[in-house]
C-alpha cells in the first residue's frame, strides 16, 4: 500500500523541535511502480525522561513517544499503536502492534491463488538511527514484523510481499547516504530491503532522494529500480508531502 521508504526519508528530522506534550502531523506517501499511495495520520505524546534540550547540548537529552498510526489508501485501511523510546534524539527503539484490512485486489499477483482480501495482525521491533558529522551521515531503519492472516498464503501490502500460509516474518532495512545541503534541502542514496523469512519472498529499492522543508511542510521525492520476486522489476519515482501541525521532541 504504503512506501516506507518514502516516511523514512520524510520523517528524518523534524520541520522543528518542541518540548514535550502532544505532536501530531499528515502525511501523503507515493509511489509509482508497484502503484501505491494512500494517506497516513500520526499523533504521539512526548515524555522526557532525562537531561534537557539545549541550543549547545543537542543531544543530551533522553524521551520517550507513545502514539498512534492511521493510515488509509483505495484497498487497505489500517492502525498502529507504538511506544518509541529514543535513547538519544537521534537513536530510537519501537515497540508496537497494528491491523490491517484489506478490501481490494493487487495487480501484480494472482488473487485466486494468494490470499489478498480480509484482515491481517502484525507486532514489530525497529531500530532507527543516524551516524556522522551535522551535514553528512547515514540514517539507517531495521525493522522485524511478525505477520498473521488466516489459513492461505496471503500478500502483505505494505511490503507487497507473499508471505507464508497463515503468518511469516518480516524483515525490512532501510539505509540513506544524506548530505544536508542546508537548513531547507538535503539529498540522499538511498536503498531499502525486504524479505518474507519463511515464504523466501524479496524486493529491494535503490535510487536517488530529495527532501524540501518549509515548516510546517517537507516534501520528498525520488527515483530509483524497483527489483522483487513477487512482481516484474521497474523503474520507480516515489515521494511524498507531510503536513507538521505541532511538531516531536527531536533534534532541529
Amino acid at each position: 500500500m504504503f512506501t516506507r521508504f518514502t516516511l523514512f526519508i520524510l520523517t528524518l528530522y523534524s520541520v522543528h523541535s518542541a518540548g514535550q506534550g502532544f505532536d501530531y502531523g499528515l502525511s501523503v506517501p507515493f509511489r509509482s511502480y508497484p502503484l501505491a499511495g494512500g494517506l497516513v495520520a500520526q499523533g504521539g505524546y512526548n515524555v522526557l525522561l532525562w537531561g534537557e534540550k539545549k541550543p549547545d547540548s543537542p543531544l543530551g537529552y533522553a524521551y520517550a513517544r507513545p502514539g498512534l498510526t492511521l493510515a488509509s489508501s483505495t484497498r487497505t485501511h489500517s492502525y498502529d499503536a507504538f511506544l518509541q523510546v529514543f535513547l538519544i534524539p537521534t537513536t530510537s527503539l519501537e515497540w508496537g502492534i497494528g491491523e490491517s484490512a484489506r478490501f481490494g485486489n493487487p495487480y501484480f499477483v494472482d488473487c485466486s491463488i494468494y490470499q489478498c482480501q480480509g484482515n491481517v495482525k502484525r507486532n514489530y521491533f525497529k531500530l532507527t538511527g543516524a551516524l556522522g558529522l551535522p551535514r553528512f551521515f547515514l540514517a539507517y531503519s531495521l525493522k522485524w514484523t511478525r505477520l498473521s492472516s488466516g489459513d492461505a498464503a496471503f500478500v502483505d501490502e505494505y511490503s507487497n510481499l507473499v508471505a507464508h500460509r497463515g503468518g511469516d516474518q518480516l524483515t525490512t532495512g532501510d539505509l540513506a547516504l544524506v548530505y544536508k545541503i542546508d537548513s531547507n534541502w538535503m539529498a540522499a542514496i538511498v536503498r531499502t530491503d525486504e524479505r518474507m523469512y519463511d515464504a523466501a519472498t524479496t524486493s529491494r529499492l535503490t535510487g536517488l532522494a530529495a527532501r524540501y522543508q518549509l515548516s510546517p511542510w517537507v516534501f520528498g521525492l525520488g527515483i530509483g529500480m524497483y527489483e522483487s520476486s513477487t512482481a516484474s522489476n521497474g523503474l520507480t519515482v516515489f515521494g511524498g508531502v507531510k503536513w507538521v501541525g505541532q511538531p516531536s521532541m527531536a533534534p532541529d
